[in-house]
């Protein structure tokens, strides 16, 4: 039986210690631009997704924010 293949060290190292804390005010960042556009496109009614998670969102508790993420998980899965 032949044996699993670990990580090189250089892919290991970009997910432990400072290489994430390095790399975690850029992926905020990204995050924060990412809320505003979703929060712009709701309120200008702009974007078919925008309103199948708005239309959820209604029929339902969950906010509008944390239906775009439920529904983008199994999207960008199957994508």
């Amino acid at each position: 039986m032949p044996r699993a293949r670990l990580p090189s060290r250089d892919a290991r190292e970009r997910f432990v210690g400072g290489a994430v804390l390095r790399r975690l005010p850029g992926l905020l960042a990204g995050l924060v631009v990412f809320g505003v556009g979703i929060a712009v496109m709701a309120a200008s009614g702009l974007g078919p997704w925008e309103a199948f998670h708005h239309g959820i969102a209604c029929r339902t508790d969950p906010t509008l924010g944390t239906v775009s993420i439920l529904v983008g998980i199994p999207v960008l899965a199957l994508w």
